[in-house]
């Protein structure tokens, strides 16, 4: 199965357990609470809200009053959530006759992330789970590893990003760890995982790097995830998943989806714009940091020249100019150090990833 065809776990896990108690088991529901203007929820947006402060608590049990909400949509709470520190797995709900208000007690599972995470940092938590803590230790090992003090957050996102990309093959698990496709375990413990994976492993390790990050959940032709990363004040898409070349290939890594703005990831990926920041820049993509963005036929012809002369082994060349597919490069059958060129269209915009294997005779 390619991995644009998989449905985020997140969006399958709807909640099924609806009970309705009967008059004293609603008085027990909330503990006794009464409907304040604090505790009244009237949208699906609010109580997503109230659902991710409460996973960031760590709490496994959210109280409050419905108001116009109906089953039918309390079964989708978890679609618009990322599914990164847990989910709702069940609720109990009971009407109020008198003011027509549902009161429900949300059931809150946390996943290893989140006790991950908290161990990570210092913090106490009450029951580690074994697999949770097998997360921590790997992913304490793997950030002293590729993780210097001298680093700056761009140098430290590379970092991640190639040792996700390396350390993991797009697939599925199967027996006992299939559910770790889904989530960060997948490709940090087993190395394989589907894009949810790719997008948790690389959330994790950049939130514990001190990299400002989060999850983004849209579409690339169905349902995908992916990450935003927030770097000297601009916010960019990564999409590690992507730049994971399918077939895996044994230490290549693609930069196509690397610190890429709104306008170039919405030419192959959508998401809802309103729930996340707005990206704009091209100041810390990848190619453009390495002086490999290249706008106009003249300025690619320049550059590959240029890297033949310093005898470069690899080129990847981001491509931007409006006719960047119908350039020629016959020019390079001239060299004979051009061992091989590959080029690949980004969705339906004019832009090329060029891609060159180049040797030398010493």
């Amino acid at each position: 199965m390619k991995k644009r065809n998989v449905l985020l776990l997140a969006i399958l896990l709807l909640v099924g357990i609806i009970y309705y108690p009967n008059i004293k088991e609603r008085l027990q529901l909330l503990g006794g609470e009464t409907a304040t203007k604090e505790n009244t929820i009237s949208s699906m947006t609010q109580l997503e809200e109230r659902v991710l402060k409460t996973l960031e608590q760590g709490k496994e049990e959210l109280n409050v009053y419905l108001d116009g909400i109906g089953v039918e949509e309390l079964e989708t709470i978890n679609a618009n959530l990322d599914g990164y520190y847990g989910y709702v797995n069940s609720y109990y709900i009971a009407k109020w006759p008198k003011n027509g208000l549902y009161q429900t007690r949300l059931n809150i599972e946390l996943s290893d992330n989140y006790y991950a995470y908290q161990y990570l940092r210092g913090n106490e938590v009450k029951e580690m789970p074994d697999r949770a803590l097998q997360l921590a230790e790997k992913v304490e090992a793997v950030l002293k590893e590729i993780i210097t003090p001298d680093m700056n957050d761009f140098e430290k996102e590379k970092a991640i990003h190639d040792y996700v990309i390396k350390q993991g093959e797009y697939g599925f698990l199967t027996g006992s760890k299939k559910e770790d496709s889904y989530n960060a375990k997948g490709i940090l413990l087993e190395g394989k995982g589907v894009c949810s994976s790719y997008s948790e492993s690389m959330q994790l390790l950049l939130s514990l790097a001190g990299v400002e990050s989060k999850i983004i959940l849209g579409k690339a032709d169905v349902e995908h995830s992916w990450n935003l990363v927030k770097l000297d004040g601009n916010w960019y898409h990564v999409d590690a998943t992507w730049d994971d070349p399918v077939p895996d290939e044994e230490g290549r890594v693609l930069y196509n989806y690397f610190n890429v703005p709104d306008q170039l990831i919405g030419k192959t990926h959508t998401w809802n714009s309103k729930l996340y920041e707005k990206a704009d820049s091209y100041e810390e993509n990848y190619y453009e940091k390495k002086g490999d963005l290249c706008s106009s036929y003249s300025h690619t012809k320049e550059r590959i020249i240029d890297g033949i002369k310093k005898k470069e082994k690899k080129l990847q060349l981001l491509l931007t100019g409006e006719n960047a597919q119908e350039y020629s490069y016959n020019f390079v059958l001239q060299y004979d150090s051009v061992k091989s060129v590959k080029w690949k269209n980004i969705g339906e915009s004019p832009c090329l990833v060029l891609e060159m294997t180049l040797e030398y005779q010493s």
